[in-house]
């Protein structure tokens, strides 16, 4: 007699405690890759993190690397990649199958700098309908990559994650010429090279799902941009379903929030003794310190994988206008690129040997 209402009892009793259940986010990163306070994945996922929790119940997983545990995804709403090429770490063989089951599902999906990117053909197309835009960093690939200083702008005010930031200055290694599908909407804009392009974009999945990606987030020390932090953290909700404030995410923190854990710190160049250094000259220094720039610039294209005359190409065009640089001295060889500085200063940029063909 009594049976259906002891059913109905435990039936709401579960429902009460669906809905009282925190909202779980899985955010992977990875060990660094990049110089001292940049690609400083594992520690930006602590902080959005940190600041999800001023939001809401949340319960959150730092996973470092792709969970080899199942009990990591069960129950995510959402999964954040801030790592090295998302789409192939997101659909890597391995798991190709459970990510695109977390896909069919309608979790919510967020890609951070180059986490927005892939570069393995067979990711490329998966990764492009799971985000619903996508940098592509194959060799020879259709999108670039710039460091500049811009300022991120509002591009659908009325959209969720517009909420509770303005435009703001932020100086990031931008991606840009990404490939976008039609239902992408743009939710920030920045100027790259003098032109406008969609930084930040939300997708509503056919399936259901929420995607959401931004391309900035290189340097660790932008987090100390209060829009900025907001912008993120606003996306990463909406992507889980949960609900954002009309004032905007609460992204509280202290400026020691930026300080890093030793396994990123220590990247950190140090400099010998003055004592066992011989003098040398200020302006060949300066000049050295330069190159070290060019050089970099050069390599982080190659890894962002521009082909070989390409990267050779950018950088001859970018010396050619450079301070310091004697425009008639700059000479392209197959492996690398030959200058001299206005005071005829002799240097060398080199594509690494491992890079060149037919060199293993």
């Amino acid at each position: 007699m009594n049976r259906p209402v002891i059913s109905l009892g435990i039936t709401l009793l579960a429902f009460v405690h669906a809905l009282a259940a925190p909202v779980k986010v899985l955010l992977i990163g990875q060990p660094p890759d990049h110089g001292y306070r940049s690609h400083t994945y594992l520690p930006d996922c602590e902080l959005i993190a940190k600041w999800l929790k001023q939001n809401g119940d949340f319960e959150t997983v730092v996973a470092r690397g792709w969970p080899t545990e199942p009990q990591a995804f069960e129950g995510v709403a959402a999964v954040v990649l801030h790592d090295k090429l998302g789409g192939d770490v997101f659909f890597a063989p391995a798991h190709a199958a459970q990510a695109q089951a977390l896909i069919d599902r309608g979790i919510g999906l967020v890609a951070l700098h180059w986490g927005t990117g892939s570069a393995e053909p067979a990711a490329g197309d998966p990764w492009l309908k799971a985000l619903g835009g996508h940098f592509n960093a194959q060799k020879g690939g259709f999108s670039r990559y710039k460091v500049e200083a811009s300022t991120v702008r509002l591009a659908d005010p009325s959209h969720p994650i517009s909420r509770g930031w303005q435009d703001f200055p932020m100086r990031d290694e931008w991606y840009y010429e990404l490939r976008f599908l039609p239902a992408a909407k743009p939710v920030a804009l920045a100027k790259v090279g003098g032109k406008d392009y969609p930084v930040g974009w939300a997708y509503e999945r056919p399936t259901g799902g929420r995607s959401f990606g931004f391309v900035g987030l290189h340097f660790h020390d932008n987090l100390a941009s209060e829009p900025f932090r907001r912008l993120i953290v606003n996306g990463v909700l909406w992507a889980a379903k949960a609900e954002i404030p009309a004032t905007g995410s609460s992204v509280t923190m202290s400026p020691k929030d930026l300080d890093l854990p030793e396994e990123f710190e220590k990247l950190k160049p140090s400099a010998k003794p003055a004592a066992n250094r011989p003098a040398v000259d200020p302006l060949i220094v300066r000049r050295m310190a330069e190159c070290a720039a060019y050089q970099e610039r050069l390599d982080h294209a190659l890894e962002h994988g521009t082909a070989i005359p390409q990267a050779l190409a950018e950088t001859k065009a970018f010396l050619l206008t450079a301070a310091g640089v004697d425009p008639k001295s700059v000479e392209t060889t197959e492996a690398g690129i030959r200058y001299k500085t206005t005071e005829g200063l002799d240097y060398y940029l080199r594509v690494p040997l491992g890079r060149l063909p037919g060199i293993k």
